[in-house]
């Protein structure tokens, strides 16, 4: 019988109850991996390091993040007062509707009067970073050995994408929310799903696959226990997307336009390809708009890092489905690998825009299967990601990573 429950077992098969590691390790576990990971992204600007100063971290979306964050989302035809009448392509509807407001919403939140927002911004993504390691290593890893725990948080710590989980975007709060909601998901707390997945879904729109993946997967995980407990098990993943609804009502009502948000996407995205057409001119060609902008290195850094992504989630998502099939079924090992399909199916078929260099971030779950792999070789593993991950960050601070 499947079970929600997480493993009694170790990545040996051997019992791991009673034998896990104190907290103060994964304290010094998740803020070294923190640290590592902050080292990789900054390699080429170290004067980021240890910076929150808007200066260095402020960069294309970060602006309309702060902007919502300090004056609301507005939407309207291009041209109309207070809209820029001359927009690239033509596009006839203009507005910061067009992001999603939950990262906003979290920046006004964490902002006392008299604190600059710009700067609560810069700090908050780290925190919720830290957030999900955290999780990583409640969850998933405290129960391995100390170096295999370690080697898979820094993986996670530098997964393709990590630049945006410290700059002032949303993918660090969309990240811990998806992993709140597998944690619950293990635990057997379906509010706790809702509220995380809700979260999740409203900060990023990569994260709404994510939470496909793993929506599917909880329900799929109560087979044996008929189709009541799997349609139950659905609904409270499903109420996830509760806050997606409420922006939709609140658009209907403010703009007139319930999807005010995809209006403005699919502008900024107005040509039709079928799916994987993209990614193989990111890959192949090198050609796409954000390769265009970044020049022909950084084209070449895209494309290597389109591939290792793939390679990645795909060897991830492997490893967890075979040994979620060995382990009794594990829900600890099904989840996050359906999470990784989900984003992976969706960034192959659409390659558009910056989800092979941002949103890719969201199918880092995936990678808690390497907790089964020997902590040497996932150090290699660690290694080579860094290096890309570290090449393709500096074009963040050239102010040429859209």
């Amino acid at each position: 019988m499947i079970t929600d429950q997480p493993d009694s077992l170790g990545v040996d098969g051997d019992k791991t109850l009673g034998r896990q590691s104190r907290v103060w390790i994964g304290i010094v576990q998740v803020i070294g991996a923190w640290f590592f990971g902050r080292v990789v992204v900054t390699a080429r600007n170290p004067a980021a390091l240890l910076n929150f100063a808007p200066k260095h971290w402020y960069f294309w979306d970060a602006f309309n993040y702060q902007y919502i964050s300090s004056h609301g989302r507005n939407f309207g035809v291009c041209g109309s007062p207070g809209f820029p009448r001359f927009v690239l392509g033509g596009a006839h509807w203009c507005g910061y509707a067009g992001w999603l407001p939950g990262f906003s919403f979290a920046i006004r939140l964490a902002s006392p009067p008299g604190i600059n927002e710009s700067w609560v911004s810069d700090i908050i993504p780290s925190l919720f970073l830290l957030a999900a390691l955290a999780i990583v290593w409640m969850g998933w890893t405290r129960g391995v050995s100390p170096w295999r725990s370690f080697v898979v948080l820094l993986l996670i710590s530098v997964f393709p994408g990590a630049v945006y989980n410290y700059a002032p975007y949303p993918t660090s709060l969309a990240l811990l929310g998806i992993l709140v909601a597998t944690f619950a998901a293990v635990r057997n707390r379906p509010l706790f799903i809702a509220i995380g997945i809700a979260v999740a879904v409203v900060c990023y729109s990569t994260a709404v696959f994510a939470a496909l993946g793993l929506i599917a997967a909880i329900t799929f995980a109560q087979w044996d226990s008929g189709l009541k407990a799997m349609a139950k098990r659905a609904a409270w993943g499903l109420a996830g997307f509760c806050s997606l609804a409420a922006l939709a009502v609140h658009d209907q009502i403010v703009f007139h336009h319930w999807n005010a948000y995809s209006l403005i996407q699919s502008e900024a995205h107005p040509n039709f390809e079928l799916p994987g057409i993209q990614t193989f001119d990111l890959v192949f060609r090198r050609n796409t708009v954000p390769q265009l902008i970044i020049g022909h290195t950084g084209a070449i850094v895209m494309a290597v890092q389109a591939v290792l992504a793939i390679v990645l989630i795909a060897a991830a998502c492997i490893i967890g489905f075979r040994w979620w099939w060995r382990m009794g079924r594990s829900p600890m090992d099904l989840y996050p690998a359906a999470i990784g399909i989900g984003v992976l199916l969706y960034v192959v078929s659409s390659g558009t825009g910056s989800v092979w260099h941002r949103g890719v971030i969201l199918a880092a779950p995936s990678a808690l299967a390497f907790r089964h792999v020997p902590a040497w070789l996932t150090a290699v593993v660690v290694c080579v990601v860094a290096v890309v991950t570290a090449l393709l960050s500096a074009y963040y601070f050239k102010n040429s990573l859209a």
